[in-house]
């Protein structure tokens, strides 16, 4: 009973695990009309939903993003796919139409309270139809916090090739040529967190005082 009750809690509270669209299966030839774009997203700090947004540049599809991270806390925190590498986080997938992309801005929500990117950065990439390609690993340091929510935090992309190739090549043992095409010698910093943290403060205290009301409401 009580493994069916986490089971449950598990499925209702991870909501942001790193976006993945293609199946163990997949295979990349010579007549594939996409791409593929892999990667990963870690953090350092409290539980929170992480994600960072993308968008094609070429084109008006919808933008996309990628994450990890848990929405809310709960009684007991299941490991993610990195904690033997002392870090949170997941690996990605996705794959793409071939064109140009670009990796522009991030987000944590942190119960209640929301964290934005500073302002916009630029990290752009080419997906071809027929290819993989590895785009870094996105990783998320906690500035500031208050009790449990994070309110700042600081985003860098680093060269991760080998730990991460280490969990994406036994999920997607077919695909057998990834190509690193950003230099990644040194870390990129993708900026600071744009929220104040007395803000956020305010932010989170007037989030559970609406909660708070609609639920005297309901009753």
């Amino acid at each position: 009973m009580e493994r069916i009750v986490l089971i449950i809690l598990t499925s209702l509270f991870l909501t942001s695990c790193a976006h993945n669209n293609i199946s163990g299966d997949y295979r990349l030839d010579d007549n594939s009309k996409k791409g593929v774009v892999m990667g990963s997203v870690t953090y350092w700090g409290n539980h929170s939903k992480y994600r960072v947004k993308a968008r094609r540049v070429d084109s008006l599809n919808p933008e996309l993003d990628v994450g990890a991270g848990l929405t809310y806390r709960i009684p007991f925190m299941p490991a993610t796919e990195m904690s033997s590498y002392g870090v949170h986080g997941e690996t990605f997938a996705l794959e793409l139409d071939p064109g140009i992309y670009e990796f522009y801005s991030w987000h944590i929500y942190s119960r209640g309270i929301n964290t934005f990117s500073e302002r916009p950065f630029s990290v752009k990439i080419r997906v071809e139809p027929g290819k993989a390609i590895y785009v870094g690993n996105f990783h998320f340091h906690k500035t500031s916090a208050f009790l449990s929510s994070v309110t700042g935090a600081m985003l860098h992309l680093v060269d991760r090739y080998q730990r991460d190739m280490s969990f994406i090549d036994k999920k997607y043992p077919n695909i057998t040529e990834v190509h690193r095409p950003l230099n990644l010698d040194k870390e990129i910093s993708l900026g600071k967190s744009s929220a104040d943290p007395v803000d956020a403060v305010f932010d989170m205290i007037f989030h559970i005082g609406i909660q708070g009301a609609s639920q005297n409401a309901v009753q």
